[in-house]
Order: structure tokens, then sequence, then C-alpha cells
């Protein structure tokens, strides 16, 4: 399975008059993720998160998100290994390794994992201030839609907004990643915590 690139996904940015390309880069934990031996497997047993799109549009001094993304879980298939895409609240299992029979081999249990929530959270690059938290909605399509309107005062400056207001064109980073609450369920475990992915720089050129 080639491996899956996040940085190289083209996103498209709108604004009201106009059209571009641009590339998210990764940041923080926003790595590769490639599902081709049993240690990717093993890695990625939480699921790796793939972002599909981003669209931004401006209208009545508001900016609208519109992100699709998709879980990946790494499995064996009789080619070796590979990615296949999962919906977010389907649940799953992994394998945790417990001891050794007497005679040296392994033994394994099935641990399930099920989701509770998922948000997808957008914050400005450089102060880290929050500007919108995203809830994932359980529909039966393996892609998760998150859509979002934010005013334009909460993502730009007051200098920024004013050039903006005046006909400038404002550059601006947003930073996303998404947050998964999990339930863990074994023989002896049975715990409940948040997993993040990601997360990913959109790089965005607003103008009226």
């Amino acid at each position: 399975m080639k491996t899956i690139i996040a940085s190289l996904l083209i996103l498209s940015s709108l604004s009201a008059l106009s059209s571009e390309k641009i590339t998210p880069v990764k940041v923080f934990d926003g790595t590769n993720a490639t599902c081709k031996s049993s240690q990717d497997h093993y890695t990625y047993k939480l699921q790796a998160h793939l972002v599909q799109s981003v669209e931004t549009t401006i209208s009545n001094e508001t900016l609208n998100l519109d992100i699709k993304t998709v879980m990946l879980s790494c499995d064996k298939n009789d080619n070796g290994y590979a990615f296949s895409e999962k919906n977010i609240f389907t649940d799953f299992t992994y394998n945790a390794f417990k001891g050794v029979t007497s005679d040296n081999q392994p033994i394994f249990e099935a641990i399930k994992v099920s989701t509770n929530f998922a948000d997808l959270v957008i914050f400005k690059d450089g102060n880290y201030t929050k500007i919108a938290s995203i809830k994932a909605t359980n529909t039966d399509s393996v892609t998760t839609n998150f859509s979002e309107t934010v005013a334009l005062e909460d993502v730009l400056s007051t200098e920024e907004l004013l050039k903006y207001n005046e006909g400038e064109t404002i550059s601006k980073s947003l930073d996303f990643f998404l947050l998964r609450n999990i339930n863990v369920e074994g023989s002896q475990i049975s715990e409940r915590f948040s997993q993040s992915y990601g997360a990913f720089r959109l790089k965005l050129k607003l103008a009226k």
C-alpha cells in the first residue's frame, strides 16, 4: 500500500471573488502513515486519520469551513498489509500481547475499541486561540463531514480585519486536529480516554 502523505492533499480555498489550490502543512504529530508491515499494523492500532478535502468560502463577514476526513485501518490481507477506509464510529479491535504459552508461543487478546464522540478542533497558528470545535455526526458514510461557520473577526486580528475590509488580501494560517474520545475494553483493561490525530496547518488567502 502506498504511503498516505497528508501533506500532498490538494485542498481548495475559495473567497467571494477568487479561488486557489492550497496544501496543508503537517505540524505536531501530523506524520506520514504507512501500512506495509506488522509494525505498521501495531503502530496504527487506533487507526490513522486522512484529510480528504478542505473547502473554505467567505460570505457576510464569515468564514465557512467544510472539511472531509476518513479513518484508515491498517489490516493484513492476502497480499500483505493495506489501509482500508472506516467510519469513525464503527467499533474495531486490535490484538494485544498477553504472554507466551508453555512452549513459548505468543498469546494475544482482542481489545475492543468504540468511539464516544469526536471533534475537529481548529485554532489560530501562532497564538493557539481556538476558533472552532466541530462535532462529528454519526452517519452510514465512511467519510466524516465537519462544517462550521465562524466570524472573520474571530479569525483575523483587528489590524488584519481593517486591511481586509479595505480590500487587501490577507494571508492566514489555521491549524486543526482530530480529538477522538474512545473506550478501550479487554479482560484486563477498561479505559476511556481521548486520542488525538493530526495536526495540519491550512494556509489561506482571504479577500473580499
